[in-house]
Formats: C-alpha cells, structure tokens, sequence
C-alpha cells in the first residue's frame, strides 16, 4: 500500500541536509529543488522478519530531488501515550540519511497526519521535531551526542517516555538526552508509533543500498 503525501517532503528534507557537513567536510550541502517533492508511506519497503522491520531500497522511487523520507505506522494510536522503545541499526546508506521513529500521531491515513518524530544518524547526531499541517519543524535541531553508537551495524536503543501531558523524554541507550513539551495548539498526546527512514539525494544508488533494522523492544 502506498500512500502520497506530496506536501510534506520538502520542509523535511531541506531541513535534514542543508543543516548537515557534506561527507568530506569541507562544505554545506545545498540540495536542488526538486520537481516533485514526497512523504511517502511505503508499506513494501519495511520487511517484517520476525520481530524485525527491515527497510531496504536502492532506487530513486521519485527521483533524487531533496531525497524521499518514507515512514509506516507500526502501532496503531491509543487515548494515552505512555513509552516505547526501538533497536535503529543502520547497516548502509549515506551517513546523513537520517532515520528513526514517530509517535503520538493522530489523523493517520489523511493529509492531516501529525506526529513527533525523532531521528538519528551514523555521525552521531539526533534531531526532534513536529510533522504538523503538511510541515516539519525542529524543536531540537541536529545535535551530537555521546550517547549514540555512531558508524554503521552499531545498535541503538531509542526510547520515549511520557513526562506528563503533552511532556516527553528522549532516552538513548540508556541515557537522557533531551525533554521537551509539546507547544502545538493542540498537543500530542495518544500512543502508537511508526519508523522513517531518509534516502538522501547523496546515495551511491543502485550499488550501495540504504539498509536499516528497526525492531520494538
């Protein structure tokens, strides 16, 4: 099942690759804009094997463009959001292709869809944000962190935790790395979750695929 959402993409990965070092270093990475921008919810490309979402690709679906960010809901919302928690193992891609998780989401399946999303990446860093009204918007932008296993097939334990209403707590492999209270107008605050997984406009396609494990805890 796949289902467009051409709205979104842009303000997501402009965001994720202009804030970004290119891969040498030496420059910022400004991205084309593309013809076509798309959030996509793309169901066949996360394998389930076992307990295991697997999501693979080594194709520009809709061109490279901004890149493409493709997400699928793994657990239905629910009233209360309480916590959860996912292994994220990247094992290839682009070491600025985020990927990661969002949660308390409401209005699934419509161009209303909103979340918290929270992502990582093999350099070591992590970012947390809004996906609101065909938006993203960062309430924590690209931050390094200690508390990530950076590089590739290297573990990490990504879990949120619910505060109070509306309040949450960012914990990787163990530790603590950012709080924050939902501003929105109406703030998010039922369960449920689901993956995203970048594929930046960087990747060696089709010879080096962008492969990443996402497993619940």
């Amino acid at each position: 099942m796949k289902r467009i959402l051409p709205f979104l993409i842009l303000t997501v990965t402009v965001s994720f690759f202009t804030a970004c070092p290119s891969p040498t270093g030496n420059s910022t990475y400004e991205p084309p804009e593309p013809e076509l921008p798309e959030f996509v919810e793309e169901n066949t490309l996360f394998e389930l094997n076992d307990s295991v979402r697997l999501f693979s690709t080594n194709v520009f679906e809709f061109g490279a463009g901004n890149g493409t960010t493709y997400w699928i809901e793994e657990e239905i919302p629910v009233p209360v959001f309480s916590d959860f928690a996912v292994r994220l193992t990247k094992n290839s891609g682009h070491s600025l292709g985020g990927y990661g998780v969002f949660f308390a989401q409401r209005n699934s399946g419509t161009a209303d869809f909103s979340a918290l999303a929270v992502f990582i990446n093999t350099v070591g860093e992590f970012c947390v944000g809004l996906i609101e009204q065909g938006t993203f918007s960062y309430i924590k932008e690209w931050t390094d962190s200690d508390s990530l296993s950076y590089g590739y097939s290297l573990n990490n334990i990504l879990s949120v935790e619910a505060i109070d209403t509306g309040e949450y707590r960012i914990i990787i492999n163990g530790e603590e790395v950012y709080s924050f209270e939902d501003s929105s107008e109406e703030a998010h605050t039922g369960g449920g979750f689901g993956y995203l997984a970048v594929v930046s406009p960087l990747e060696n396609f089709p010879s080096v695929p962008v492969k990443i494990e996402f497993e619940k805890q």
